[in-house]
């Protein structure tokens, strides 16, 4: 990834890290937060210590059309849907 795609990365992170921190529906004070780590060589996106995205295994849908990459703003919301979907399972044990 290159200085700009970076730059991008966190501005969402960002973004979606604010949203987060605005929100009075977290069940304690402790909030998760999004996080952008690059080695140079590679660039993860973590929510806590889950690897929501790394750039060398980018699994965002790819437009063949287009020949452009899903969105960042829909592949996260998506990718954290289904944290969210796997956590309801636990919710469910007795």
């Amino acid at each position: 990834m290159n200085i700009k795609e970076i730059t991008e990365l966190i501005e969402i992170v960002n973004y979606f890290n604010s949203i987060a921190e605005e929100s009075d529906k977290l069940a304690c004070d402790a909030k998760i937060l999004l996080a952008v780590t690059t080695t140079g060589y590679y660039t993860v996106v973590d929510f806590g210590t889950i690897v929501l995205w790394c750039s060398e295994n980018d699994e965002r849908e790819y437009d063949e059309k287009n020949d452009k990459y899903e969105e960042w703003i829909p592949f996260f919301k998506r990718r954290l849907q289904e944290i969210s979907s796997y956590i309801d399972l636990f919710k469910k044990i007795k």
